[in-house]
């Protein structure tokens, strides 16, 4: 059972799948992302929309919050500039380049062996990874599932985290003139993409901001940085070509 926040009123619409209360408001197709959940036969969704006109806050119309109907289990996410309310469906900015990172909650009263999978909305430019911080798994959901137990009355977010981003690529401070610099992760290495002078330099750092990789580009087109004892995670690289700076966070899984 789902119901819209809509813009000068203090009371809410409820939305049943018998009678539907359609706002005021005509809300275009968007992109964005479905996580779902699968326990048993039963199978819930959560919804990420994008828009250049969204928010990280409430956006009225757009976001729709959910009340619990009682499922074998039941998914939603917070806002980013969390408000204590569980949502179905979330508006966020358009991505940025940098990561998105949104809490995702479970709610199973009676536990056992649950699913996660993700879909795409119209686009399917996004990266989708998933995080567990208990087990510290991160899961690549736009090409995988991630399958794990949970407890008998689990209930609530601070477990499980969904890092978005666009796939693309771009500088701090891009020059249209310039040619694109992309900058991704593959396994345990980072791939550079781009034109750089001879002293342009690659720099990693952990999520906690120590440094763990710092040299010179050896090509001025492509180069691989290897990280083999990287643990899973999030790393912020930063390429300094002169006056040029890059940066980029990626996910190591």
């Amino acid at each position: 059972v789902n119901f819209t926040f809509t813009p000068g009123s203090s009371g809410m619409q409820v939305h049943n799948a018998t009678a539907t209360l359609k706002s005021t408001k005509v809300v275009e197709t968007r992109s964005g992302i479905a996580v779902k959940v699968k326990f048993g036969s039963n199978e819930n969704k959560t919804e990420i929309i994008y828009g250049s006109d969204m928010t990280a806050g409430l956006d009225p119309g757009y976001d729709i919050g959910m009340l619990s109907a009682g499922s074998a289990v039941e998914i939603y996410t917070s806002l980013v500039e969390d408000n204590g309310v569980n949502f179905a469906r979330q508006a966020l900015p358009l991505p940025d380049g940098e990561d998105d990172i949104i809490a995702v909650g479970v709610d199973t009263k009676a536990g056992g062996e649950v699913t996660f999978s993700a879909d795409f909305l119209n686009d399917e430019s996004y990266n989708i990874i998933l995080e567990d911080r208990t087990t510290g798994t991160f899961t690549d959901l736009s090409t995988d599932t991630y399958r794990i137990t949970l407890a008998a009355g689990t209930y609530g977010t601070g477990r499980f985290f969904i890092h978005t981003k666009a796939g693309t690529t771009t500088g701090t401070d891009p020059d249209p003139e310039m040619l694109d610099v992309r900058i991704w992760s593959y396994a345990k290495s980072i791939n550079i993409q781009g034109v750089f002078n001879s002293k342009a330099k690659a720099s990693v750092f952990s999520s906690q901001g120590s440094m763990i990789y710092d040299n010179f580009l050896t090509d001025n087109a492509f180069n691989t940085i290897d990280l083999p004892t990287a643990s899973r995670g999030l790393y912020i690289v930063i390429v300094v070509d002169g006056d040029d700076v890059y940066k980029q966070k990626v996910m190591i899984l």
